[in-house]
């Protein structure tokens, strides 16, 4: 996926994660964050982390709103 893709995704709504089920890509004010959801371990969602795209994925029948 595309940085712009994952954002989009978010935005409707849809759980987008990465690598594994374990990171989710979040959006808190403005910002989109991967959070590990074991531990809460947190960082910003970049360009960088597009080195490998293909690990970004959508979550089948997990989809929720997310606070923005």
């Amino acid at each position: 996926m595309t940085l712009q893709e994952i954002k989009s995704a978010v935005d409707r709504g849809q759980s987008v994660k990465w690598a594994n089920q374990l990171y989710e890509v979040q959006k808190h004010h403005d910002e989109y964050y991967v959070v590990c959801t074991s531990n809460g371990y947190t960082t910003k969602l970049t360009d960088p982390m597009q080195e490998r795209p293909s690990e970004f994925y959508i979550s089948k029948g997990n989809n929720r709103c997310i606070n923005t």
